[in-house]
């Protein structure tokens, strides 16, 4: 399946990654199987990515094992005019 969301890093209190989600834009929650490329989301924090792998449910979650998956392009930076 393809998956579009922005990529959410999950922190426990001590501020230490505990998880890594993509959150559609309707709001849909899935949980990244924290292996190969699902580690490498972790750079992409707040930008929104397009992934491609399987889904599945653990403990009444959508967990999604990325295959792969690609970065929005950032906006160009533009100087303000003066």
């Amino acid at each position: 399946v393809t998956v579009s969301g922005t990529v959410n890093i999950v922190r426990d209190l001590s501020g230490a990654i505990v998880g890594i989600q993509l959150i559609t834009p309707d709001g849909e929650a899935y949980d990244v199987a924290m292996n190969g490329e699902g580690e490498m989301l972790k750079r992409e924090r707040g930008r929104k990515v397009e992934a491609r792998g399987t889904v599945s449910e653990k403990d009444g979650k959508k967990q999604l094992d990325i295959r792969s998956f690609k970065a929005e392009e950032a906006a160009p930076f533009a100087l303000p005019e003066k």
